[in-house]
């Protein structure tokens, strides 16, 4: 079990910059591009503590989804989590086990958002980076909290179940379990600790796979100071 603050977390391993993303549904050997992803990272202090901005857009069409994120960059506990979608807005801030905020649907009253939790947890918005963060070798394995708005409290499991090569760069490859019947694959590149592809079944015959297009710049592994 991985909690916020576990010394085996090495946030530093996270790199700030932009990557950009292809989302493919792929239906009896069809790939159809639906979606592009914009995922960007930046280091920044606030009050003496280093932390991780995220943003991510998610662009299908004339739609689009802004998510976005603070993290503490040592402990990996959430911070904040914004997530603005066509029909609705979630805003929520984090403090320990206890997390606050607003949940507004499209042309309604905001409600409050105020539960206390059994556990520290980690955000669901911002799970990659935990497990970006981890000790990830052969044979690793690990489960942690998240908190996700609509399904609350619940364990992720991660599991290092080998290596490959994705565009040119060695990978782990990670089975992400989210419930009993949901799992991802995912490969996290060795040196730069970069999301290469995620290929998640959602049927019978039926995938969404996300593969990293443009990586961002190469810059130093190391948060300011």
């Amino acid at each position: 079990m991985v909690l916020p603050g576990d010394t085996t977390l090495r946030g530093a391993l996270v790199r700030p910059g932009t990557n950009s993303y292809t989302l493919t549904m792929i239906r009896n050997g069809t790939a159809q591009q639906f979606a592009t992803l914009t995922d960007v990272i930046r280091w920044d202090t606030v009050a003496k503590v280093s932390v991780m901005h995220r943003v991510q857009t998610l662009q299908r069409g004339t739609t689009g989804l802004v998510d976005s994120t603070t993290t503490n960059a040592r402990t990996l506990a959430p911070r904040m989590h914004r997530s603005y979608q066509s029909a609705r807005k979630i805003m929520l801030e984090f403090s320990g086990r206890r997390v606050k905020g607003s949940f507004t649907p499209t042309d309604l009253p905001g409600i409050a958002v105020d539960t206390t939790l059994s556990t520290n947890t980690f955000d669901s918005g911002s799970w990659d980076l935990l497990v970006r963060a981890l000790p990830l070798d052969s044979g690793y394995a690990a489960q942690f909290p998240v908190y996700d708005f609509d399904a609350g409290l619940h364990l992720y499991i991660v599991r290092v179940t080998g290596s490959d090569t994705v565009s040119g760069e060695a990978a782990h490859v990670v089975r992400f379990t989210l419930a009993s019947t949901r799992h991802a694959t995912v490969w996290i590149a060795k040196e730069s600790r970069a999301i290469l592809q995620i290929e998640t079944p959602l049927g019978d015959d039926y995938q969404l796979r996300q593969v990293l297009q443009r990586p961002g710049p190469r810059v130093p592994a190391v948060p300011p100071e």
